[in-house]
């Protein structure tokens, strides 16, 4: 298990867009998403997607939300409540096909347990249900990523993958 960046620079635009390749219909390249996270337009295009909007789609789109992004931010949980020895149910490699309300609540304590641990002026509250704008993943990245940040910083200089303890390197 390793630390992969969180993603938390998505923005309002990429999530509209994101939305209107969802409105396209149901096609075979839209089934790995979980949502999209912004709000459709009244009266959005359904044309059939183009070959460019397809390899976007593909690409990975930061306006959607889908089971390698909730991979990520399980498996960045499962390290941070490692390292600051918080007990967290974590769904790490085994992100439900279709997330219900109790994953997301789940999701959501485990988050607050680690912002707890080290809450500054400049990281970003525990975002409330429901959990359906880019914001609210954003912030919730965020704060693991300034935890992270922290705890590197402060607590564990790391050389490697090895975690070195004072001058001296001591392995822990």
């Amino acid at each position: 298990m390793s630390w992969i960046q969180p993603v938390y620079d998505r923005t309002e635009g990429e999530a509209a867009y994101a939305g209107k390749l969802n409105a396209k219909g149901d096609y075979d390249y839209l089934n790995d998403y979980i949502c999209y996270l912004g709000e459709m337009e009244a009266g959005e295009d359904t044309a059939p997607s183009s070959d460019s909007e397809i390899v976007d789609w593909d690409a990975g789109l930061k306006g959607t939300l889908n089971a390698s992004d909730l991979e990520r931010i399980e498996g960045d949980v499962a390290i941070l409540a490692a390292d600051l020895n918080i007990e967290a149910v974590t769904y790490e490699g085994r992100i439900p096909d279709t997330p219900q309300e109790s994953y997301y609540r789940n999701l959501l304590k485990n988050v607050a347990a680690i912002r707890e641990q080290h809450p500054t002026r400049d990281t970003p509250e525990v975002p409330e249900e429901p959990l359906n704008t880019f914001q609210k993943w954003n912030d919730i990245e965020e704060i693991l990523d300034r935890v992270h940040s922290y705890i590197e910083n402060r607590y564990f200089p790391r050389c490697g993958s090895d975690t070195f303890c004072g001058e001296g390197g001591l392995l822990l």
